[in-house]
């Protein structure tokens, strides 16, 4: 009897683990190499400016975001630069490469339980990074980030 409740209380307690363990189906998803594809929309902060610029084309839309960028400050400009054309590289075991051009930051990674969200660490300095999530399929991720006077959206193509 002691062993027919040991064993149902085993079961239970493996039961509740595995189920507060379960992952997002995005998880699965964005396991792969991905590279820079287009940006837009910008979707401005300013208080003159549409609220969103979904209609605009992308060129419009860069040219937007644009018009912030010449306002910045050195240093904002500067980890713009790094950021607009990147790629990324997620593994199977949490482990991540972040590609600015030239230079890769070796990460790990974890997304929270929406499936929005994933924070990347990098190995060597600590540093996180951030990254929201707009849509993400098999063939594209669509991204959202914190800049300047807005929001900048950047789409990201699956590479075989």
């Amino acid at each position: 009897m002691k062993n027919s409740v040991r064993l149902l209380f085993f079961v239970i307690g493996i039961t509740f683990f595995g189920s507060c363990s379960v992952s997002h189906v995005n998880n699965k998803l964005i396991i792969g190499s991905w590279k820079y594809d287009k940006i837009g929309p910008f979707i401005s902060n300013s208080k003159n400016a549409k609220t969103k610029t979904d209609s605009l084309s992308e060129e419009q839309s860069l040219n937007e975001f644009k018009k912030g960028y010449q306002n910045a400050g050195k240093d904002q400009k500067r980890a713009l630069k790094e950021t607009m054309y990147s790629g990324f590289l997620f593994n199977d075991d949490k482990t991540a490469v972040i590609s600015f051009g030239q230079k890769d930051i070796h990460t790990v990674w974890k997304m929270n339980s929406k499936g929005n969200n994933i924070v990347m660490k990098d190995t060597a300095t600590l540093k996180k990074y951030v990254i929201h999530i707009v849509s993400v399929d098999s063939i594209t991720l669509r991204t959202e980030s914190e800049v300047l006077q807005g929001k900048l959206q950047r789409s990201f193509k699956k590479q075989k």
